[in-house]
């Protein structure tokens, strides 16, 4: 009965995060457009941000919590969200598309900046730990994409002339999901501990496969919509930024903040995955399209990854 109660307050929790999530996302692209954001501006800062939301809060706040069988949950979210969006949200858009299509100005800048960001993340966590220094260096290297990012790409700086004026239900709703997005997030990483302990399950497993994919939630219906519509641009670059805000943000914060290590099954299992995702993703797409049989073999490796950290591979 405990175990039935706690994956309800898990699933609840996770679903007033995700849609918390969703609300402060909307909330801030209105406001970006009223004061005079362009559009390539809002979605570089506030919707890859905003779909990241969910990594970043549970990560931080299972931290903060101290609880040495948490030190690892960063990791552990970030190598499972990361190896979901390269298998998971690639294979499905494009089985969803039937072919999903690469821009240029994503091979030439994002491809460089996750294959970097995804050796040094590798590099700072085979040693067990992820220490304040390659936090902060982190942060700097996140910094310098962000900001070539938005010097490469000329749309950024298209002049927006009308500013609108911005309505209190707009900042009410901005400030009601972020306590949504708090509440989500720690009621997400007690329900984590909780069932645990009572399946007897190392968090590690549940935080790889469970949280990892709930977090990831946004990412995939962004991704999938995007494909449905025919914009299979925004399904693979929703996936980079993700990808290397994770790398970048998502680890590095908690690093600031407390310990973070990295996990037996991390070390054993998530690094060699997370290399053979990253990997596999950057393959099927360095000629700029990704077809539905090479998205299919992308589900197939999620599908093995999962039954290896559940052990049944």
């Amino acid at each position: 009965m405990l175990i039935l109660l706690w994956t309800g307050i898990f699933i609840a929790a996770l679903g007033l995060l995700l849609k918390s999530a969703d609300w402060f996302t909307a909330a801030a692209e209105r406001i970006g457009r009223s004061i005079g954001l362009s559009s390539f501006l809002i979605g570089a800062l506030i919707t890859s941000i905003g779909t990241s939301l969910p990594e970043l809060i549970t990560s931080t706040i299972a931290t903060l919590q101290g609880d040495p069988a948490m030190q690892s949950f960063a990791i552990d979210n970030v190598i499972g969200s990361n190896i979901a969006n390269c298998l998971l949200v690639v294979g499905i858009s494009a089985i969803v598309s039937r072919r999903l299509m690469l821009e240029k100005d994503i091979v030439d800048i994002d491809v460089p900046f996750m294959v970097i960001s995804s050796g040094l993340f590798v590099i700072f966590i085979m040693d067990g730990s992820f220490s304040l220094w390659e936090a902060l260096l982190s942060l700097v290297f996140f910094g310098f994409f962000l900001a070539y990012t938005l010097t490469s790409v000329s749309e950024d700086f298209e002049n927006v002339e009308t500013h609108n004026r911005i309505e209190p239900s707009t900042v009410l709703i901005l400030i009601g999901s972020c306590v949504g997005i708090f509440l989500g997030g720690k009621f997400t990483v007690d329900a984590l501990q909780t069932l645990s302990g009572l399946l007897g399950i190392a968090s590690e497993t549940l935080t790889m496969l469970l949280v990892a994919v709930g977090t990831s939630l946004p990412e995939i219906i962004v991704s999938v919509q995007a494909s449905h519509r025919g914009q299979t641009g925004i399904a693979l670059g929703n996936v980079f930024g993700s990808n290397i805000f994770n790398l970048l943000m998502v680890v590095p914060i908690p690093a600031l903040l407390g310990t973070v290590t990295t996990s037996p099954t991390a070390l054993a299992i998530g690094i060699p995955f997370f290399l053979l995702a990253t990997i596999a993703f950057i393959f099927v797409m360095w000629d700029r399209k990704v077809p539905l049989l090479e998205g299919a073999a992308l589900l197939v490796l999620y599908v093995a990854f999962v039954g290896k950290v559940a052990g049944m591979l």
